[in-house]
């Protein structure tokens, strides 16, 4: 009975790997191109996010950045001649990043703008500068100009290097937030002894909780205060029990806090700076693994690579089927034209559903071939299990010995069979 369990588990095996083949080429979700709301939009998208107009916006970024330098270096007086030059920069960035907001906004209406972070940075620091050049009179437009030095934070959304610095830190910040307020609140705990240790000896460092929340800040960026702090109030005040008092909170704050706080912040930016590596990868690598398996010419399983490559290299000339000089020709071109193609996602889509293609249609003559050698066993296995059924009907009359010679005989036969069949593999 050994061997009806052995050609059942074959059975099921065979049915598994049959059942993953059949499977169709998908395109993935971030590859759809999203739908156009308004007229031209894709064309007018991929134009503004083309690497010349990328370039040229940090160039204009960059430039405002060093002309606002300036113009606080030299401080002009207004009326002068100098003055003027730097209202026309103003007025001349102001413009000129007003239409590239709204020519991202019209490429990526409407959802997809508002989904991006970054956009909506642009539009924020956009309408602050708007608002200062249309209301100059307007009280308290002094606080909204000093928001013009955040332009130059819109560079780094254009530069990937400085884009994942930030990305990178913004994803570190729940993690170090929980760090903090451990600080605060230790912080806390000692500043309310302080105010009642030393609140009268030094008013100026410890008269209230705020000032011994500085000061509790201060020991522990180690910013002179042992010797603007503490021996006054040690050797000063004569207070020699001060002593542990800095001390357990100079080693519990600032040695051991603090590293933990920047180990929490290593660990968080490289997490998520190697998640967006990742990502980007992903998105770049040619790999899809609709088709993980196959039936080689021997009839067992392996497990065949998912590159445009290797799918062609898994191609029947590559499994054992030759193929005539014009398919070799043909195949060879594709290839060419998926690497040629490479750079870009549609490119990538479509040498994918190709590749695939081209192994769905190799593989059917060896299905096919796989099938025919999976009858043989079938019949096999019938007439295997009826020579058993009829030696054991005849165990009466034959003695425990010659039953024995009987059935090693029939499993011979049957093992002679599925070698004949294609499959090297004792029953």
């Amino acid at each position: 009975m050994s061997v009806f369990f052995m050609l059942r588990r074959k059975r099921e095996a065979e049915k598994k790997k049959n059942s993953v083949v059949p499977h169709h080429p998908t395109i993935l979700a971030h590859e759809r191109p999203p739908p156009e709301n308004c007229w031209n939009q894709t064309a007018i998208r991929q134009k503004y996010e083309s690497n010349l107009i990328q370039i040229a916006v940090a160039g204009l970024i960059f430039g405002n950045f060093i002309v606002s330098a300036i113009e606080v270096q030299m401080l002009p007086d207004e009326g002068t001649s100098a003055a003027f030059v730097f209202t026309f920069f103003e007025w001349f960035f102001g413009l000129i990043f007003t239409v590239e907001l709204i020519w991202n906004m019209y490429g990526s209406w409407w959802c997809m703008f508002w989904m991006s972070g970054w956009n909506w940075f642009d539009f924020i620091i956009v309408m602050i500068s708007l608002l200062a050049l249309a209301m100059a009179d307007l009280p308290g437009i002094s606080v909204l100009r000093l928001f013009r030095a955040f332009r130059v934070f819109r560079l780094f959304k254009r530069v990937p290097s400085l884009k994942l610095i930030i990305e990178g830190v913004a994803a570190s910040l729940p993690g170090v937030a929980n760090a903090f307020v451990v600080v605060l609140l230790l912080m806390g705990i000692w500043s309310i002894m302080a105010v009642e240790f030393f609140g009268k000896a030094t008013p100026e460092f410890f008269g209230d909780f705020m000032r011994a929340m500085f000061s509790m800040w201060q020991i522990m960026t180690m910013d002179s205060w042992a010797s603007q702090i503490g021996r006054e109030i040690i050797f000063k005040h004569n207070m020699p029990m001060a002593a542990l008092f800095f001390i357990s909170f100079t080693f519990i704050c600032g040695i051991i806090m603090t590293n933990v706080v920047v180990a929490i912040l290593l660990e968080k930016y490289l997490d998520a700076t190697n998640k967006a590596n990742g990502e980007e990868e992903d998105g770049e690598a040619d790999v899809m693994a609709p088709l993980e398996w196959e039936l080689d010419d021997k009839g067992s399983v392996r497990k065949i690579s998912t590159t445009v490559e290797d799918l062609d290299e898994s191609s029947p000339s590559a499994r054992g089927f030759d193929d005539s000089p014009s398919q070799k020709n043909e195949k060879s071109n594709k290839k060419n034209k998926r690497k040629s193609r490479r750079g870009s996602v549609e490119g990538i889509a479509e040498a994918r559903r190709e590749a695939q293609m081209d192994l769905l249609l190799g593989s059917f003559e060896g299905i096919q071939m796989q099938l025919e050698k999976l009858d043989h066993i079938m019949a096999a296995q019938t007439s295997l299990e009826e020579r058993i059924a009829r030696i054991e009907n005849e165990k009466g009359i034959a003695g425990p010995g010659t039953q024995d010679d009987a059935t090693q005989s029939v499993m011979r036969k049957n093992s002679t069979v599925v070698r004949a069949a294609g499959f090297n593999h004792e029953i």
